[in-house]
């Protein structure tokens, strides 16, 4: 499927789900195996900076994954440095990792740690539906950032010389320090599904 849908196309944006511990909602970016800065962090640092302004009471804590933990063998550091080394640099292929955090969940039901399925998932009906509707617009953001990815992409000079003009430092999407990470957050603005976007030829 990434192969067919991502590999041959233009431009391509993933966006892939996972249900987490914690109060804050995390969106990752490689690399998962270690701490070396991604190969794409100026088209990472561009995309931020556009959903910042887009949605800038957005929920997100834009990070490293690596800074939450490493993972080895991690699916989309492989992939992305595949479609890198076949397709080289140009066709941009931004892969994303929402990390849902379901410590909120807990809290308001704590009952449903005793099931399998339970720290991990909003158990009740009415918390299944507010959990996907709180994404939608994160989801239309990527879909949009996709298609319309020439207004906002790095052009080649810029992503050979690694500066953005006008695109605040680096630090902005690193992780505050642990101590901090997961206190409650007091923005409540709803802004939720795996998915992904490409433009094609």
């Amino acid at each position: 499927f990434v192969r067919r849908e991502i590999f041959d196309a233009r431009a391509a944006v993933t966006l892939d789900l996972h249900s987490g511990f914690g109060l804050r909602d995390r969106l990752w970016y490689p690399y998962a195996r270690s701490s070396e800065p991604f190969a794409d962090l100026l088209r990472v640092r561009a995309c931020a900076d556009m959903l910042d302004r887009t949605l800038p009471y957005h929920v997100y804590r834009i990070e490293q994954q690596s800074e939450s933990y490493c993972t080895h063998g991690d699916l989309w550091d492989h992939l992305h440095d595949t479609h890198r080394r076949e397709r080289g640099p140009e066709p941009m292929f931004l892969p994303w990792t929402l990390e849902i955090g379901s410590w909120t969940w807990v809290r308001k039901n704590p009952s449903q740690l005793l099931r399998a399925d339970g720290p991990f998932n909003p158990i009740k009906p009415h918390r299944q539906g507010r959990a996907m509707r709180r994404h939608l617009s994160l989801l239309e953001f990527f879909w949009r950032a996709a298609r319309n990815h020439r207004r906002w992409e790095p052009t080649a000079p810029q992503l050979e010389e690694r500066e953005l003009p006008g695109v605040h430092d680096a630090a902005r999407i690193e992780a505050r320090p642990a101590a901090d990470q997961d206190k409650p957050e007091t923005d409540t603005r709803r802004s939720a599904p795996r998915s992904s976007a490409g433009e094609r030829p």
